[in-house]
């Protein structure tokens, strides 16, 4: 097995191989030098890593918990939300990944270039640029390429570039304290890396740096630094120390597996970072990547691996769409190009009249004519097989389990038309009484389950 690109999704799929059993050589170009990145990582992090066994070693990284955001995007006023994330040095938080693929059997070849491969006789052949000048070959059965944003997958969304500074100096906020900013033609985000560094990200159009031409790079910055109240009251007494350029684009690849190569992490669909779900997708596409490998290797059911994989890549796409949008759209000071191509058009306040049935009156039920119930692939254990999923225009992807319940088995017990009572008796038989209750008041309110 043969990984190119060691961030987290290249290090999850490494890792998650290797503890499967499989031989496995990681190539990574960087060698861990850079200079410090900040990112926010959602709270909900923690349950990818527990899954890898690397909740507990991120202590050895070291990272700052925010639990609020100061937000300037709907009104002039400053609003103060509570926002739990984890603020890391990516360059810290990504050698610790490669690391834990170390330690799970991967050979690493880092800092070590891969040239373009060649699929030859049923086996990869990837020519290596090493540190010591060595020229080597890895031969692998199975390809994946982890090679991110360089790797050059479409673009699916407006053209954003980030310029990324990191600000030295005591840092106020205290407790630790995001926040976000809308300018006319950029948005901003500002966040501690510790108690005496920060960063400070401004998100505009490309074009907008290329009217500037490189050169003029940190004057740009602080001009449209400037733009931001919030950015400028953050960075108060701190000392710019480096700028970095990176993009920032909505991408999205639309070959990202075969029999003998996958595509994982931002190489197959890179996030615009307005949703602070990028480094998280990427671990959880390492992870189910893992698994249509696994699947793919043992023989079983290959056009079950490949289905799964695209179909869920293409459902993460279709959500991370809309929401992006939505909240873009939701950005009320300014209406400029730069936002209008951005934006949802459909209207923010539309909202569905909820579900008028009340299970304390024992209504009859039945499966709504909307919902069907269709053989899916899913994960199980280390691989992909198919299994009853629910499908439904109320839900964003089909679903096999809620909390665990397999739903095919559930649903198919309701037949033409049953009592709510008589349902919540036989699902309490399957699952405790509360999460009964609490799956019966979920298929109700997506209107799954309508009166009979």
């Amino acid at each position: 097995m043969c990984v190119v690109g060691g961030g987290p999704a290249g290090a999850t799929v490494s890792r998650r191989l290797a503890q499967l059993g499989y031989r496995v050589c990681l190539i990574e170009r960087q060698d861990g030098s850079r200079q410090p990145a900040a990112e926010a990582l959602p709270s909900s992090i923690r349950g990818p890593l527990e899954q890898l066994d690397l909740w507990e070693g991120l202590e050895q990284v070291g990272y700052l918990r925010c639990d609020r955001m100061r937000a300037r995007w709907r009104d002039e006023a400053a609003s103060q939300q509570d926002n739990a994330a984890i603020i890391v040095d990516r360059t810290l938080f990504d050698r610790f990944l490669i690391e834990a693929a170390r330690k799970a059997g991967v050979t690493v070849l880092c800092p070590a270039r891969a040239r373009r491969p060649a699929f030859v006789d049923e086996r990869w052949v990837i020519p290596i640029d090493a540190r010591d000048a060595r020229a080597l070959v890895v031969e692998a059965q199975f390809l994946v390429d982890a090679m991110g944003r360089r790797g050059g997958c479409r673009p699916a969304g407006a053209p954003t570039i980030a310029l990324c500074g990191r600000w030295q100096g005591k840092v106020s906020s205290s407790p630790a304290e995001m926040c976000i900013d809308a300018g006319e033609h950029a948005w901003f985000w500002a966040a501690p890396l510790s108690h005496d560094s920060a960063t400070a990200q401004v998100f505009i159009h490309p074009q907008s740096y290329t009217r500037r031409g490189a050169a003029d790079c940190a004057t740009l910055y602080r001009t449209l630094l400037d733009q931001s109240r919030l950015a400028r009251e953050f960075l108060r007494g701190l000392s710019l120390a480096d700028i970095r350029i990176r993009d920032a684009t909505f991408r999205v690849d639309n070959e990202t597996v075969t029999p003998n190569s996958i595509k994982v992490g931002d190489r197959a669909f890179a996030m615009d970072p307005l949703s602070s779900q990028g480094v998280q997708a990427a671990i959880r596409s390492g992870l189910q990547a893992s698994a249509v490998i696994h699947t793919i290797l043992r023989r079983a059911d290959l056009e079950a691996a490949l289905e799964f994989y695209r179909a869920t890549l293409q459902g993460a796409v279709k959500v991370h769409d809309r929401h992006a949008s939505e909240v873009y759209a939701s950005q009320a000071l300014y209406t400029s190009s730069f936002w209008q191509s951005r934006s949802s058009t459909r209207s923010l306040d539309e909202k569905k009249p909820a579900a008028s049935i009340r299970i304390s009156d024992n209504p009859e039920l039945m499966l709504s004519q909307n919902a069907r119930l269709i053989a899916l692939p899913v994960i199980e254990g280390d691989e992909i097989r198919r299994r009853t999923a629910l499908t439904h225009p109320g839900l964003e992807r089909p679903v096999a389990w809620l909390g665990g319940v397999p739903l095919g088995t559930v649903l198919s017990a309701i037949g033409s038309k049953r009592p709510a009572a008589s349902i919540l008796a036989e699902w309490s038989g399957q699952t405790t009484p509360a999460q009964a209750h609490a799956l019966l008041d979920w298929m109700i309110a997506r209107e799954i389950l309508v009166n009979a």
